[in-house]
């Protein structure tokens, strides 16, 4: 990113078009440092672990002129399932994987249907494809599509028969240290939607450990998520993963939307309250139809600074066709 201070801005600016990193030019000091700020919490944003969704956004504006990380999460989740799943693409996945010791045991013995139990045994794996939505690093998360969609489908899988039990009701815990910025934020947002960029793990046992980080600009807070099973239907997606008599681990797929219910402070520890809800597909739909409207309207006009909008209708027409 280039940010240009001067007080004559003439000689600047016939390298505005060539130069897509330049974010402006500034004559005011104030502003050009404000600019600045502004960009160092956008940035900042980019590497919490959620999106944040506000309800009132998708009932009464405009969606398809929303820039929303929310939104893209949604829709990357379902392209991802219509992703080529062969053998070329089983191969990619494997070379990927070459700077770990993946790379044989994939190649060796790795099935579709255990996708699930390499993802959580594997520190790597794990690591690598949180990390690579946290961050929404486009070159990994589309060297993995063979593995991404064998975990999905084994959640799904895994979903339906706690669906088919009697259990109608699960609460359980996820331990984090955020930063002053990621609790504030919280804080703020209470009462609207929140999606995690990842896959997140929790368990049926209320226990809390110590932070071992010793840093008074990290703080120590406990999620408490509750899921109404009875009431979510298969578009929502989590799965035991560990059903042992003392607790059970869960893991929920990166698609899942939570509400920001309430947070309370509990002695010394923070409690963050989430519900699991199922208002994504209804979200992601409006946007698809309010994007097709404006796509439309888009076709009307003839001016030709419009036809950078043609590849993203394409997108857009491709992702209403899967949903189908």
């Amino acid at each position: 990113m280039i940010f240009i201070f001067s007080f004559n801005d003439d000689p600047y600016k016939h390298i505005l078009d060539e130069n897509t990193k330049i974010i402006g030019f500034y004559d005011n000091f104030k502003s050009f440092c404000s600019s600045i700020e502004q960009e160092i919490k956008s940035i900042k944003k980019e590497f919490y672990r959620w999106t944040l969704f506000d309800e009132d956004e998708y009932e009464t504006k405009d969606l398809s002129k929303q820039s929303n990380e929310f939104l893209w999460f949604q829709l990357f989740h379902d392209v991802i399932l219509h992703f080529l799943h062969d053998e070329k693409a089983k191969k990619e996945m494997i070379d990927s994987c070459y700077q770990s010791n993946l790379e044989n045991e994939f190649e060796q013995n790795y099935q579709s249907k255990g996708a699930l139990d390499y993802f959580i045994k594997n520190f790597f794996l794990n690591q690598m494809i949180n990390e690579a939505l946290r961050t929404k690093n486009i070159d990994r998360l589309y060297s993995l599509p063979y593995l991404r969609v064998d975990l999905i489908n084994n959640l799904t899988s895994k979903h339906k028969q706690i669906r088919q039990s009697n259990r109608e009701n699960l609460i359980v815990y996820r331990q984090m240290n955020l930063s002053i910025d990621e609790f504030n934020q919280l804080q703020q947002n209470k009462g609207k939607f929140i999606s995690m960029k990842g896959f997140l793990m929790a368990n049926t046992m209320r226990s809390v450990m110590r932070s071992s980080i010793n840093r008074t600009d990290f703080i120590s807070v406990l999620f408490e998520i509750e899921c109404n099973i009875k009431e979510l239907d298969d578009q929502v997606s989590f799965a035991d993963i560990n059903q042992s008599s003392l607790e059970e681990i869960f893991i929920f797929d990166f698609n899942t939307t939570y509400r920001l219910k309430n947070i309370q402070q509990n002695g010394q520890l923070w409690v963050i309250y989430l519900n699991v809800v199922n208002d994504e597909r209804t979200i992601l739909q409006k946007y698809i139809d309010d994007t097709h409207r404006e796509i439309e309207d888009l076709r009307t006009c003839k001016d030709d600074s419009n036809m950078q909008y043609k590849d993203f209708g394409k997108t857009i027409l491709f992702l209403s066709h899967i949903q189908d």
